[in-house]
């Protein structure tokens, strides 16, 4: 269970706050049930409310710093996604950005700027599902790189593009 204050990742919705946990009932037929209030970082109006138990949506803890700082000096050691048929890559990268796993982002990012390299270097284009996932994986990692380094989103992009540089 998280804490009242403590940052978490939910969902798709990237960082937020846990602002509090309170009991509510959403009808009358349903039983009272402990949520947490979620304000998402970015988004200062914002409120989110999610059952404590919820299994649909991945809430998790934050990479913790000296994580952080492993995934930046080892990011020339990720193992990239073996080549497949595009459907395949596809799937594989919709579930690597749902998993919430930091390593995997680093991984789809890391594939896919060789796979752009490769195509630049052929006179051609990224592919434009090739392009989503890029920005995607490199959004979440940034987020997330920056707000537990604490760094701005510049440095923060900075030093991922310098550690998947070597």
């Amino acid at each position: 269970m998280f804490s009242v204050g403590e940052y978490i990742s939910y969902g798709n919705n990237g960082i937020c706050k846990v602002s509090e946990i309170c009991m509510m009932q959403l009808t009358k037929d349903m039983p009272k049930k402990e949520y947490y209030v979620l304000q998402p970082l970015h988004e200062a109006a914002g409120k989110i409310y999610i059952a404590v138990d919820n299994q649909k949506v991945l809430m998790r803890s934050l990479m913790p710093k000296a994580e952080a700082n492993r995934l930046l000096n080892e990011a020339g050691s990720v193992a990239v996604f073996a080549e497949k048929n595009p459907r395949e890559t596809e799937e594989e990268y919709k579930s690597a950005l749902r998993s919430g796993d930091w390593n995997q982002w680093m991984r789809i990012v890391k594939t896919v700027r060789i796979k752009k390299k490769s195509r630049e270097d052929q006179g051609k284009k990224m592919t434009a599902s090739d392009e989503r996932y890029l920005r995607e994986a490199t959004e979440k990692l940034t987020e997330e790189l920056g707000f537990v380094l604490e760094l701005d989103k510049e440095e923060t992009s900075s030093r991922l593009s310098a550690a998947l540089a070597n």
